[in-house]
């Protein structure tokens, strides 16, 4: 059964027989993917990879996993009158479309860690009946 992970580039650079997304860019620029993983082997070598060039502070791989992180943000907001309107933000797919994945994000869920990111790609991805993978390259 394959494994789904947010990685950075410099595992895609290291590894380039992996099974993997269309890169897409992090808020510093820098390109992102989703890899999928078939053997726990191909992992030892990639954490270990990341072990040894800790010191770099570029390479890291956050599994694609089931979290309690939902695709909705209720918010309070006013208007100009100060009444108190309750807003409620939800991702989709359309709106990563227009605006990139990890924009959306972060609008509409005020999320920006990997790890986040990473359980909102799982999420996203159930929710369009799609993998990791293919979710990224809908986008």
């Amino acid at each position: 059964m394959k494994e789904y992970y947010y990685v950075s580039e410099s595992i895609v650079k290291h590894f380039p027989d992996l099974e993997k997304s269309k890169a897409f860019k992090s808020f510093g620029g820098k390109p992102r993917y989703v890899v999928a993983i078939d053997h726990i082997d191909d992992f030892e070598e990639i954490k270990g990879f990341i072990e040894r060039n800790e010191h770099t502070g570029y390479s890291f791989a956050w599994g694609i996993v089931d979290s309690k992180v939902d695709l909705t943000y209720d918010s309070v907001d006013y208007d100009e009158n100060d009444n108190e309107i309750q807003t409620v933000s939800t991702l989709n797919i359309q709106v990563c479309k227009e605006w990139g994945l990890l924009q959306a994000i972060e609008q509409e869920l005020g999320l920006t860690k990997d790890r986040n990111i990473a359980y909102v790609i799982y999420k996203l991805a159930k929710q369009n009946d799609v993998t990791p993978i293919e979710l990224i390259n809908l986008i």
